[in-house]
């Protein structure tokens, strides 16, 4: 792998015997590494970049602003995505259930990447719509009554 030492002196400098092309890439490498996106999809599945440009763009769609990639941790919680549904098609739409989806731990932990991965199974096939709709999130004063022993009988 190239560091960002040796992308600096590239993007400064060039290549000696190289076309000046080099220099152009280094410094796009090293702006995208400065951001924290991914630079590459070698490792892993090969959609992972299709993946995580589309999981972004939905992200900017909910939000509004620019979802801040993590390297390697979202990049893993990616690949598990993907591998979880099969397909990218498939793992699109689970990424749209996901950002649907307005349950109050997701909410506050801000719909990232690595939750979606740790709760991958909640937003996968039909069972998915039940995350969504908020039948998993049950009524508050309802469970204040189960766990007071208050349950109403009817």
């Amino acid at each position: 792998m190239i560091t960002n030492k040796r992308l600096k002196e590239l993007a400064s400098d060039g290549c000696a015997d190289g076309p000046l092309e080099v220099q152009d890439l280094a410094a796009e490498l090293l702006k995208l590494r400065r951001k924290g996106l991914p630079t590459s999809a070698k490792k892993g599945h090969p959609d992972t970049r299709k993946f995580t440009d589309f999981f972004m763009a939905a992200w900017k769609d909910r939000f509004g602003d620019d979802y801040h990639f993590q390297g390697a941790k979202d990049g893993k919680a990616a690949q598990t995505i993907l591998k979880a549904s099969g397909s990218l098609s498939k793992a699109q739409e689970t990424v749209q259930r996901y950002m649907e989806d307005d349950d109050r731990f997701v909410v506050s932990n801000g719909h990232t990447l690595a939750i979606l991965a740790s709760k991958i199974n909640a937003y996968r096939g039909s069972h998915g719509d039940d995350a969504v709709s908020g039948r998993n999130d049950p009524d508050p004063d309802e469970a204040w009554r189960v766990l007071s022993g208050q349950r109403e009988t009817g």
